[in-house]
């Protein structure tokens, strides 16, 4: 009978202990998100540049790239860096290589748009979004995860877009 209680015992720590919990992965732990509320800088030469964790990115535009403050619209609250009226590309440029994970993209009501992420290297794949925009400010989430990257770009034939929430990994911190 004592061996049955211990046989169980045994058992039941044995299944306590060996239930899996969910791994959580050493990039999720390390990512930096570029979100434009700490401090970014506009230096009036249409280039907006933020600092966190000693990742910095530069984003700029052929003429004019800013930051604005937006309030709970669609998965954006607080600034977001925003490209003006003649711009139909924006890059974002870090200081060193990292390991960009995501973007939230935004975009102005009445019309789809479609977005191309180009990394600056060969190694990762170009990726390709389409918002559909409605009477309110469209956003999606993009996932890039790409590695080892120090710069990118996003095009589109419209012009009047957004980001935010720029989901980075520094790889010396992994």
């Amino acid at each position: 009978m004592e061996v049955r209680k211990i046989t169980f015992i045994i058992a039941i720590l044995f299944a306590f202990f060996s239930c899996s919990k969910e791994e959580v992965k050493p990039e999720e732990v390390n990512s930096i998100t570029f979100n434009w509320d700490t401090a970014p800088i506009e230096d009036g030469s249409g280039v907006v540049t933020e600092t966190i964790n000693g990742i910095t990115v530069t984003v700029s535009t052929s003429a004019s790239v800013g930051h604005f403050r937006l309030s709970n619209t669609d998965g954006s609250i607080g600034n977001v860096v925003l490209s003006y009226h003649k711009e139909t590309s924006i890059t974002f440029t870090f200081n060193k290589p990292v390991m960009v994970t995501s973007i939230l993209a935004l975009a102005r009501p009445n019309l789809p748009i479609e977005f191309t992420f180009t990394p600056s290297d060969d190694t990762n794949a170009i990726v390709k979004k389409v918002l559909i925009r409605g009477e309110n400010v469209a956003s999606a989430s993009v996932i890039l995860n790409w590695s080892l990257v120090s710069s990118f770009t996003v095009s589109s034939l419209e012009t009047l877009y957004g980001f935010d929430h720029l989901i980075v990994v520094d790889p010396a911190k992994l």
